[in-house]
């Protein structure tokens, strides 16, 4: 069903949070699982009666994309980039840049991702009206695009 149980922060939980969700699976039954939609419903993070009482959430897990079909997308002819300031980031935060796209991409960190992207608008004096990590994948495609035609 490509969805993942995780805390907050992103990571993954203990298994006691798993076998609490799981006691109170009964609870959120209830009056034929009226109890889990009023819930769901009311809560802000869209949560069921075991997800709030074990601190987790039930997130959905995209398609990963990896460094390969990134760099095959960005070695495309005819691009234009979209951030024509990304030379004032180094190879080495770029780096950082890949690494938490794959991290993301395995893990699902939303927070870590936002963190990097607000950096990386503040170094790069520019907003994004991208979600996050299209954003980010954005300003490696350019960079990498960039650099790639100064060697050549």
């Amino acid at each position: 069903m490509k969805i993942r149980v995780v805390q907050f922060d992103g990571s993954q939980p203990p298994i006691g949070n798993f076998i609490l969700r799981w006691i109170l699976r009964p609870i959120d039954n209830f009056f034929y699982g009226g109890v889990a939609i009023i819930s769901i419903a009311v809560t802000k993070r869209n949560q069921r009666v075991g997800d709030l009482a074990a601190g987790t959430i039930v997130m959905k897990i995209k398609d990963k994309v990896t460094l390969l079909e990134i760099t095959q997308f960005i070695s495309q002819e005819k691009y234009t980039p979209k951030y024509c300031n990304t030379n004032l980031l180094s190879q080495a935060q770029i780096n950082v840049i890949k690494e938490t796209l794959k991290k993301y991409a395995t893990n699902g960190d939303v927070e870590l991702l936002s963190e990097l992207a607000i950096k990386v608008s503040l170094i790069l004096k520019t907003e994004s009206n991208t979600y996050d990590y299209r954003f980010l994948y954005d300003v490696v495609k350019d960079y990498e695009n960039m650099n790639q035609n100064e060697t050549v």
